[in-house]
């Protein structure tokens, strides 16, 4: 039996935000957690310098196949328009008249708000596993930044990685962690 990285990730409010470009994203893909766990590292005093263990850490990551995700449904919840500033629009100096909408579409988290991202790993990979599992506990928002969660990171073994509530997704076949396509 082998072991894996679980990073979990626990949303503190039952609303998800994250949009892929064919609408909403559930569960977040394996590039969302990848860059909220570099914001974390490098968020605060804490990021000015980084240790080489952990920036090797997540050169690994982004080499390693994509997780299996496993976690609870969702729903769609009401959708919902905001005004913001249309940023293409510097050239009128009234903000009122740069206003555009921006169309929500939130999912709602059914039952327990806890995502575990698995990645197996052997021996040769338990140092990088290690190093990113205490990064895990600095995640700060998954998705935009009002999708706050608390972070946690370990190393389980194969029967403890079965056991994890929730339904199981590996749509991410073709995608490194830090791909952006």
């Amino acid at each position: 039996m082998g072991n894996h990285l679980c990073i979990s990730v626990t949303f503190l409010d039952p609303l998800f935000h994250g949009q892929s470009d064919g609408g909403p994203e559930w569960p977040p893909s394996p590039m969302r957690l990848y860059q909220a766990l570099l914001a974390g590292a490098r968020a605060s005093c804490r990021g000015a310098r980084r240790n080489p263990r952990t920036r090797e850490a997540f050169r690994w990551l982004d080499g390693v196949p994509p997780p299996t995700v496993v976690g609870p449904e969702v729903e769609g919840a009401q959708p919902y328009g905001i005004y913001v500033p249309n940023n293409d629009g510097d050239r009128e100096p009234d903000r009122q008249k740069r206003l555009t909408t921006k169309h929500v579409r939130p999912q709602r988290i059914r039952g327990d708000r806890t995502l575990h991202f698995l990645w197996p790993i052997g021996d040769d990979a338990r140092r990088h596993a290690e190093a990113l599992t205490a990064e895990a506990r600095h995640l700060m928002a998954l998705g935009w930044g009002i999708d706050q969660v608390v972070g946690n990171g370990r190393i389980v073994t194969e029967s403890e990685a079965e056991q994890l509530p929730g339904q199981r997704w590996r749509p991410w076949s073709g995608l490194r962690a830090g791909s952006t396509t």
